[in-house]
């Protein structure tokens, strides 16, 4: 209420002025070619630990670019990043996991983009550290973020960037394995493998799928 008050005090020209800063803040998401949606938890607890993977890529594409996340009109955040094929959406949703497809959901709406023009950047299990996968369409492999996507999108045609975190020592718990952070060792390479999916994310919007796969499949970032 006091805020209004002070809105209403404010003289028109400066009034408009400051609807016009604040508008040019919110995200434009129109006439779009492409979505790249980066799964993770939200909050500075998770944000270095393995579940995060696909939205630390997305960090290192802004740092690139000198982009930030806007507000998107959804939950979810996003900057727009030219490519060679046309403006894509680089978002990530202000849910927890399991509930991207909502945010995955609410940008299909907004924009028109088709799932198998979405892709989708998300650590994987079933990988060894260092790996990282370029595919398109396939299961869940009991990934909760992927099961979110596919039952709110209704198909499982998009595209992902699977990037390895291998599977835990014995005895440890995948919940408590997949929120744990890197350390030691690992801290180095887990930001080289942020890196090189970063290169493989530029390398698709420019080349495309077979290329890009064909580079980066192959490769290990070892230790």
């Amino acid at each position: 209420m006091r805020a209004k008050r002070l809105l209403k005090g404010l003289p028109k020209k400066m009034l408009n002025s400051l609807l016009r800063f604040f508008a040019s803040k919110r995200l434009d998401d129109q006439n779009l070619t492409r979505v790249i949606l980066g799964l993770g938890n939200p909050g500075r607890r998770y944000q270095a630990t393995r579940h995060n993977f696909g939205v630390m890529v997305l960090g290192d594409l802004l740092r690139r670019r000198h982009l930030t996340f806007l507000p998107g009109r959804g939950s979810f955040e996003g900057s727009r990043l030219s490519s060679p094929g046309g403006d894509v959406l680089l978002a990530r949703p202000t849910t927890f996991m399991n509930h991207s497809g909502r945010a995955a959901l609410e940008i299909r709406d907004r924009t028109g983009i088709s799932a198998d023009r979405f892709l989708v950047l998300c650590d994987d299990l079933d990988l060894p550290l260092g790996r990282i996968r370029l595919k398109q369409g396939g299961g869940s492999g009991g990934h909760r973020g992927l099961e979110s996507l596919i039952r709110e999108l209704q198909s499982e045609d998009f595209l992902r960037l699977r990037i390895g975190i291998g599977r835990p020592p014995e005895g440890v718990e995948v919940s408590d394995y997949v929120l744990s952070a890197f350390d030691g060792e690992e801290l180095d390479r887990g930001r080289r493998i942020v890196e090189s999916a970063a290169d493989a994310v530029e390398m698709f919007l420019a080349e495309g799928l077979e290329k890009t796969a064909m580079r980066f499949n192959p490769l290990m970032i070892e230790s």
